[in-house]
């Protein structure tokens, strides 16, 4: 299950050891997303003006609506991170 109680989350709020963790972790996704653009990148697109585009035949959207088996989906994942790790913008 994916569900916290809403206590739960409340308790996180005021808790400094969560709070500091959250804190460590979001600076490390700000300085992941922060990072210059490969100039191989950038040598291939004009970041102005090409649009690209990922289309995948399935999408795990909640467990509750189960339209996926994982095997695309996964491998859309994998495509945004590689997209997401060359500074592509998603």
């Amino acid at each position: 299950m994916c569900r916290i109680a809403q206590t739960k989350l409340d308790e996180a709020t005021e808790s400094h050891l969560f709070l500091e963790e959250y804190q460590r972790v979001m600076s490390a996704f700000n300085t992941y997303h922060s990072k210059i653009i490969s100039s191989h990148i950038e040598d291939s697109l004009d970041m102005e003006h090409d649009l690209v585009a990922y289309f995948c035949a399935e999408f795990g959207f909640h467990e509750s609506f189960p339209i996926y088996s994982g095997g695309l989906g996964i491998l859309a994942g994998d495509h945004c991170k590689a997209a997401s790790d060359l500074g592509v913008l998603l």
